[in-house]
Order: structure tokens, then sequence, then C-alpha cells
């Protein structure tokens, strides 16, 4: 298997900041003192049931090494005497992008269905959330380290599905589409599909950080208002 695609996804998360680094090291003027670093839950890998705290291991799978090696070159910036603040960002939820768009559309078509075993969790967050986030880690310099990204309240596929074709008023009939079919249609992103990630939010709301949308309800009707 060719690993230069790999290669490339690595060097463009982890020379980038190091690039930073380098030309804030060269101008010592500069006035920089936090920087904030967006990897995503992928760090964890597949964990089925487990609850996801920061505190927890790192996954072993090519995502989690990538969120890893992302997260270690944004550390080396405390060198510098900076604040880092590291998220790892969830799926985020929007109405024309990622993940919950590709979802949505056979749902609109009357052709949804859960993928794989449905079980798999799906740590999300609302964009409004994800930009209020970021605002709150600039304004609030006691925010260090790593948090997940994610609203309190996550779904399994399943769940996820079914909330979006309630929202859109369209039947669910089909059966799940099983995990060899989509290991066959999409190779090895179909680890992405089927990986399970349940992170915890208590982190972040234990500084203070309040969700505008803590849960998919009130999270899809926004979206699909």
């Amino acid at each position: 298997m060719d690993k230069r695609p790999q290669k490339e996804i690595i060097r463009s998360r982890t020379k980038s900041i190091e690039l930073i680094y380098k030309l804030m090291r060269d101008k010592k003027s500069h006035t920089v003192n936090t920087v904030i670093s967006a990897s995503g839950v992928g760090y964890y890998g597949d964990r089925a049931d487990e609850l996801l705290t920061e505190d927890s291991a790192p996954g072993t799978d090519f995502p989690a090494n990538v969120c890893l090696q992302w997260e270690h070159a944004a550390d080396t910036g405390e060198s510098l005497g900076l604040r880092i603040v590291k998220f790892r960002t969830g799926v985020i939820l929007d109405a024309t992008n990622g993940a919950l768009a590709a979802l949505a559309k056979p749902v609109k078509f009357g052709l949804g269905s859960p993928l794989g075993s449905g079980k798999q969790w799906l740590s999300w967050v609302h964009e409004e959330d994800v930009i209020n986030m970021y605002l709150f880690a600039i304004e609030n310099e006691s925010l260090n380290g790593d948090y997940n990204m994610v609203a309190p309240n996550p779904a399994t596929n399943k769940q996820l599905t079914q909330a979006v074709a309630k929202q859109l008023h369209r039947p669910l009939w089909l059966p799940k589409v099983p995990a060899f079919a989509l290991q066959l249609a999409l190779g090895e992103m179909s680890a992405m599909v089927l990986a399970s990630q349940k992170a915890s939010a208590q982190k972040v709301e234990d500084t203070g950080f309040k969700f505008k949308y803590p849960t998919l309800t009130w999270a899809l009707k926004e979206i699909y208002k």
C-alpha cells in the first residue's frame, strides 16, 4: 500500500505549525501569547462504548497517529512560553458540508440507513458551539492543554440517522448498510465511518463554557429550521 498520502497528511498538520514557530523564533518582537490547535476525537481510535476523557490513551490507527503527532507538534510551542490549547474536534454539524450533509442526502430521498451496526458512537458538535468555544478559549487565559470539542450528548450512528429522518420528515425503511459493503466501497476510509468515539464534554464544561446546542434535537432543529 502506498504510504505517501498518509505522510502528506501528517506533514500538512505538523510542518505548518513548525513553520509558524520558526517565524516566531526569528521575530522576537512578536506579540503572540496563545496558540489554539484543532486535532480531532480520532485521537482516541475506535473505542466502542468507552467514555473518552482527555486523559484516555490515544488509539493506534492512522487517524489517531495523525492527531497524536499534530498535538505533539503544537506542544513544542511551550518552549516559546506560549499558552497552548488543543481542541479534539468531533463531527461538526453543518447542513451544507461535512458528515451531516453526506448522511442527510440519502435520507432526503427516503434512502437513509444506519451504517454498519449503527451502534458506533459519534461525538458531534453544532458549528455555532465550535465558534463559541474558540472565542471562549481566546478570551479565557485559564484554558490550557487539551479539550474535547464535542457536545455533552453523543449519539450512535443509528440515533443520528433516525433524528435526521425525523427532522426531515422522511421514513427509514432500508436495512443497515453492512460493514463489509462499506469496506468494499470506501476501503481504508470505511474505518472512519465505522469507528466509535464516545467523547466526554465534561472538562470544557467545568471551565464554565455553556453549550448553546447541548442536545441533538435542538441542534438539528436549528440546522433545518
